[in-house]
């Protein structure tokens, strides 16, 4: 856990244990140090923080704002939305993954099957059972792991502030109204999950098959099925190995759902900020690890991840490449909606799709749509000779599409317009930008 005591820390606890069995608390503070005083409150402080407690003033703004945050994904419409963009995303993995499985067979490095593979994210959508079954072995021998990925409200309520009741009340709120939006969230997180497993025990045994260390055991031994049904889970998952694939399993899982933490720490950095400051800066940005997984996404799945992700895919300690497929795929989706751009249903504005009676209907809502029709619409203009740059739609349009937010009326967008049109009215005033 991020919150581990250290050696210290444990000491000091442990002295205010004994201390608290003897009724008298004081003698625990007698003989510390400073250095040990200081380290006991850090524990009891990280300690807090572990079992979710945050109290004060501090807690019920954190609080009210998680019931704000959830207020905004608690519509039926941003339900569907998600659930259709989820099916979407689907999809795309699916692609993905038999480009991958393409490219392999055709250098002479096909994987075995012991499970589904290139539809193991659809079947686990179609065999719903079978993926809480198994997500339910998974929480019964790795309940903290389980935790991490299933918690509630990761972008919403970060901290889990709990306390009064007051505060008690404004969680159950916030996590009541967003309910319908998690089931949905848990119905892919499980799919991915359960995937993502199945994928990497059949690249496992393809691996073991190839160097013949298989030393006995068959395709069946790999099936993870078959592994639950032999209440082998938590002995095939709980070394090394299997630690890391479950791991694995739970990032590629937050990932799909675009709430997987960022690995750089600027970025870790700039979400934690955000997050502390409720009701100020989640008000400007609500959802800032959607976007940080937003933007990932669209840079992962587009021409410009071609080298890179071809690097990753063929690296040495690579077994897929998965990675080099995001970036065809991503090529091809950019190529498809430069195709719509281009013909009759394309609507006057990027967002746009033009029905056969003449409506128009908002594309944005469905990411990952959203930064391909918006790329493709620059193309496609300038490939006309007309303008791109200039007005501070663009700009607000161009944050709105590759960071997957839909901004509306209220202090986020007056915020962002705001800076922006006092940039554009003092960008030939030297003074006014310095003041700026």
């Amino acid at each position: 856990s991020i919150f581990a005591l250290d050696d210290v820390a444990k000491a000091s606890v442990a002295k205010v244990a004994k201390a608290i069995d003897e009724a008298d608390p004081r003698k625990a503070l007698e003989d510390l140090s400073p250095k040990e005083l200081a380290a006991r409150k850090k524990a009891a402080k990280e300690a807090a923080k572990l079992e979710g407690k945050e109290a004060g003033a501090g807690a019920f703004i954190r609080a009210l704002d998680t019931a704000r945050l959830a207020s905004m994904t608690s519509q039926t419409a941003t339900t569907v939305r998600n659930t259709v963009s989820g099916y979407t995303r689907v999809g795309i993995d699916t692609v993905v993954k038999a480009v991958d499985r393409g490219i392999a067979t055709s250098l002479g490095k096909g994987v075995q099957t012991p499970n589904e593979d290139i539809f193991a994210l659809t079947y686990g959508l179609v065999n719903k059972k079978e993926a809480k079954a198994i997500t339910e072995i998974f929480d019964m021998g790795f309940h903290n792991k389980a935790t991490q990925l299933f918690r509630e409200l990761q972008d919403i309520d970060p901290k889990g502030a709990s306390g009064s009741a007051k505060i008690e009340k404004l969680r159950a709120y916030g996590k009541e109204l967003n309910r319908l939006n998690t089931l949905s969230d848990n119905m892919f997180k499980r799919a991915a999950f359960v995937g993502s497993l199945k994928r990497q025990l059949n690249e496992r045994y393809t691996a073991l098959e190839k160097a013949g260390n298989l030393a006995g055991r068959t395709q069946d031994d790999f099936n993870l099925v078959n592994i639950i049904k032999e209440g082998k889970f938590n002995t095939i998952f709980g070394d090394k190995a299997g630690k890391k694939a479950l791991d694995k399993a739970i990032e590629d899982a937050l990932y799909f759902t675009y709430q997987k933490s960022p690995s750089n720490p600027t970025a870790r950095a700039v979400i934690q900020g955000i997050h502390n400051a409720p009701l100020l800066l989640t008000s400007l940005v609500p959802f800032p690890r959607f976007i940080a997984n937003a933007m990932r996404f669209t840079y992962e799945y587009s021409p410009l991840y071609l080298v890179q992700g071809g690097a990753r895919s063929f690296a040495k300690d690579s077994n897929n490449y998965e990675e080099l497929s995001k970036a065809l795929v991503g090529t091809g989706l950019l190529a498809g909606a430069y195709a719509f751009r281009s013909s009759e249903n394309a609507g006057e504005n990027w967002y746009e799709y033009k029905m056969d009676n003449g409506q128009t209907f908002d594309m944005r809502p469905f990411f990952p749509a959203a930064p391909y029709l918006f790329v493709a619409d620059m193309m496609k203009r300038r490939r006309e000779e007309d303008p791109l740059f200039g007005d501070r739609s663009f700009i607000t349009d161009s944050i709105q599409a590759l960071t997957g937010t839909q901004f509306r009326a209220g202090f986020g967008i007056y915020a962002i317009d705001g800076a922006i049109e006092d940039w554009l009215g003092a960008k030939d005033n030297p003074e006014a930008l310095q003041k700026i």
